[in-house]
Parts: C-alpha cells; structure tokens; sequence
C-alpha cells in the first residue's frame, strides 16, 4: 500500500473553509447548514478532502450570485444562476463547467437521489428497477444452477 502524501494540506484547508463557512455571516443559515450536511455525507461516501474543498468554495461562490436559499430555489432561480454563471467574464469555461457540475451534484443530493454510489470518486446512476431485474434474473440463474439448468431467457 503506498503512502499517501498530502502537499497541500487539505485536510486542514478542508477543515478551514468548514469553520469559515459556519461563521461567516455573508450566507444564509439554510444555506450553511445545507453545505455542511452535503460534505459531511460526500466526505463519509469516501470523497477526498481536496475535492470536498473545492465543492465547498464553489458553493459559496455560488450562493454570493442568488438571493434565495438553495432549498427555496425552483427551477427558474436555478436557471438564472447557471446564466450568472455562464455571463461571468472573468472565469474559464472549465471554471464554469466545474461550478455547473458542483451545482448539479448538490442539487441531486438535495433532492434524495440516494440511487449515487462512489467508484474512484466517479458518480454513477442506478436504477432502482434495473437492480430488481437483475437480482430477479440472479435468483433465478442461482436456483437452476442448483437443478442443474441454467436459461438464459429474460437477461435485462
């Protein structure tokens, strides 16, 4: 197993930006307590604390655009954010990628898609129908095994 060196310091620069977070009075408490709770449950899903961190700036950056909490945003609120986002002149577009899909992925956590599971820190999509076809078909392949049959009829 091979150590792993933090140069950076992340994990205390993580730590930081949490404590800074909640005393800063420039957000909305809902706001804070949100991106609290995103990043402790990500941080024990097994994403790194670099990563963790730079969610964290970006969602204070983004908060500092909109007027609302982020739970009380609707669809137009979110989407006039993402313009805010993409009329910001002195950004990348890898910046403004970066910051759509921090948005993107705490919005689908706000909103219980708990059908996320991590595999080297990637997002992948489950659905839920697919899994009980397939442990349906898992079942039954296990059962003719056990007879000594095994169809194939039916492979979702």
């Amino acid at each position: 197993m091979a150590l792993e060196i933090d140069i950076y310091n992340s994990s205390d620069r993580f730590e930081n930006a949490l404590a800074n977070l909640k005393v800063s009075k420039e957000f909305l408490k809902k706001d804070i307590d949100d991106i609290t709770s995103f990043v402790n449950e990500m941080s024990a899903l097994g994403i790194k604390t670099i990563r963790l961190n730079k969610e964290v700036y970006v969602l204070r950056a983004l908060s500092r655009l909109k007027s609302k909490a982020y739970r009380d945003c609707d669809k137009n609120d979110i989407i006039e954010l993402v313009r805010k986002v993409e009329a910001e002149k002195k950004h990348t577009l890898w910046t403004k990628y970066d910051r759509k899909v921090v948005l993107k992925r705490f919005y689908k956590w706000m909103n219980g898609d708990e059908e996320i599971i991590i595999k080297k820190e990637k997002y992948y999509k489950l659905n839920p129908e697919w899994l009980k076809q397939i442990t349906t078909f898992g079942n039954q392949v296990a059962s003719d095994y056990e007879k000594n049959e095994v169809h194939l009829k039916g492979l979702p």
